[in-house]
């Protein structure tokens, strides 16, 4: 883990996109990578593409070419650590408050849905508010 933190992963992000993928934070595979979802068994590549977001299967250090089928991907924390597990509550809520202008960003826009991935479910760390049943929050 050492020296982990001068590694970074860049949000792949752009005005006007469909849909913004929100992960938790980088892991190590990712930081050392300098790419989202780099560890060899992270499956968010092949889901992506099999779900129908994407027509091939992109790879980690093709990240940025999420950008032409109107995907975005950021991290709630940009801090590495070997699991979401590691990261302190503040961190979450910082993360969050940070990304907080998302909401009322996407509202207003219409034009980005937030989708988060990961084990860890941010709201409960970061009170973000879960999904209601009809899609409200």
């Amino acid at each position: 883990m050492r020296g982990a933190e001068r590694w970074a992963v860049k949000d792949v992000v752009a005005p006007g996109l469909e849909v913004l993928f929100c992960a938790i934070n980088p892991g190590l595979a990712s930081a050392r990578a300098g790419h989202h979802f780099a560890h060899p068994s992270n499956r968010f590549w092949k889901a992506l593409h099999l779900s129908g977001f994407t027509p091939e299967l992109l790879v980690p250090e093709k990240d940025c070419g999420l950008l032409a089928y109107g995907l975005e991907v950021t991290n709630l924390v940009d801090r590495t650590t070997p699991s979401a597990a590691d990261l302190q509550r503040e961190e979450l809520r910082r993360g969050r408050r940070r990304h907080q202008g998302w909401r009322s960003s996407l509202a207003a826009r219409r034009s980005r849905r937030p989708v988060f991935e990961g084990c860890v479910r941010p709201e409960r760390h970061a009170a973000v508010p879960a999904r209601s049943r009809n899609g409200e929050t």
